[in-house]
């Protein structure tokens, strides 16, 4: 394993300047590290959900510190004067539209967050689209050996709840498949994985094992799926026994539906249960103390900050 990726366990990340986490400063070690031409300055990030430069968006660093050319995708938001389009993306179509708009092939960054189809876009991508690094939001409600995902059906859209996207080992199957590694993990927000070229020393392992990221799985962090028919549950499906059963889609569904009855609709395990009311006290703590009940008074505001902090979800 190469020092600076070994490197990455030390480094005590905090909130970036920009990104919704520590993705920014994330990316940046990434490229300090890795050798890169000014022609792989490019960066792609979809969707998009602004109409404007985001502070919140994987991107926005490489573009305002670093000068990075770039291209924006949104299903419902459109500003050509900042390279974001309108399209709505599928397997079927996305590498016709990045083709349609001249994406080149040896851009630096591609950035997934489409809360349905995640792995079947970032499954299409690889088969054309070979960056040095892609992130992909992932469902942090799982846990670590469970590899689900939602069917590639294009209707499918986020209901605010955790019915969407896919797992930790469900993404790191399809990255393994086409030379990809697992490189580190934003917890409840994002995986990276980068090109297996640019980190292999000739070791036996170039990156972590996939189970140094188990705190950043089985975590609630959306409200639990109210399905009182199970129609909904019948969106995903187990994609390790996707592959072994030579792509059997009900078999993969029925396989994956009593991990997310257990997951979604459920309580989950011991581990989900105490973040669920960790998540459940912060709630009503924050709305105590925007009453103004409780603004002055040290021991709640300690204790505010504690429920807060993300801290103790991902110190691997």
């Amino acid at each position: 394993m190469k020092k600076w990726v070994k490197n990455l366990e030390n480094i005590k990340f905090t909130k970036s300047e920009y990104s919704q986490y520590f993705q920014q400063d994330l990316i940046d070690y990434v490229f300090e590290n890795i050798e890169l031409d000014d022609n792989s300055k490019f960066c792609v990030e979809f969707g998009y959900s602004e109409d404007q430069i985001s502070e919140y968006a994987n991107t926005t660093g490489l573009i305002k510190n670093k000068s990075w050319d770039y291209f924006f995708l949104d299903a419902v938001f459109e500003n050509h004067d900042i390279n974001l389009y309108k399209e709505f993306l599928t397997t079927e179509n996305i590498i016709e539209i990045f083709r349609k708009y001249k994406v080149p092939k040896n851009l630096g960054y591609i950035s997934i967050d489409v809360d349905s189809t995640d792995l079947w876009l970032f499954k299409e991508l690889l088969t054309h689209y070979k960056p040095q690094l892609y992130s992909v939001e992932y469902n942090p409600q799982f846990p670590i050996d469970s590899a689900i995902t939602t069917s590639n059906n294009p209707k499918l859209k986020f209901n605010n709840d955790c019915a969407y996207g896919a797992s930790l080992k469900a993404l790191n199957m399809v990255a393994m498949e086409n030379g990809y590694s697992l490189l580190w993990v934003v917890p409840t927000l994002d995986t990276f994985f980068i090109r297996n070229d640019l980190i292999d020393d000739g070791s036996d392992f170039i990156s972590f094992p996939i189970e140094k990221f188990k705190n950043a799985t089985n975590l609630p962090n959306h409200p639990r799926l109210i399905d009182r028919n199970n129609e909904r549950v019948s969106n995903f499906l187990d994609y390790e026994v996707f592959l072994n059963s030579n792509f059997d889609l009900n078999k993969s569904v029925k396989s994956a539906e009593k991990i997310v009855l257990k997951y979604l609709v459920g309580l989950g395990n011991f581990r989900t249960k105490f973040y669920r009311i960790r998540l459940y006290i912060r709630k009503y703590l924050n709305k105590a103390k925007a009453s103004q009940k409780i603004s002055n008074n040290p021991f709640f505001n300690f204790l505010i900050n504690k429920v807060s902090s993300k801290v103790d979800y991902f110190y691997y």
